[in-house]
């Protein structure tokens, strides 16, 4: 998934659906996974200043059921 291909939230946010079709249905933004056993992983190319300079932090994922 990148920002080309990312639907954005009215506000600028992104909201990312992490799992199985069954738990997560058809929705923008789904990445599929094989079940409850897997791991998120981000790379970040062409960092921008706040990347390279540590402030930067990656946003805490928030289970929506």
């Amino acid at each position: 998934m990148n920002n080309r291909a990312m639907k954005f939230n009215k506000d600028g946010t992104v909201t990312v659906h992490y799992g199985p079709k069954e738990k997560c249905g058809e929705v923008a933004n789904w990445l599929p996974t094989p079940g409850d056993n897997w791991y998120l992983g981000m790379r970040i190319y062409r960092p921008g200043a706040s990347v390279v300079s540590g402030k930067y932090t990656i946003p805490q994922p928030t289970e929506i059921k």
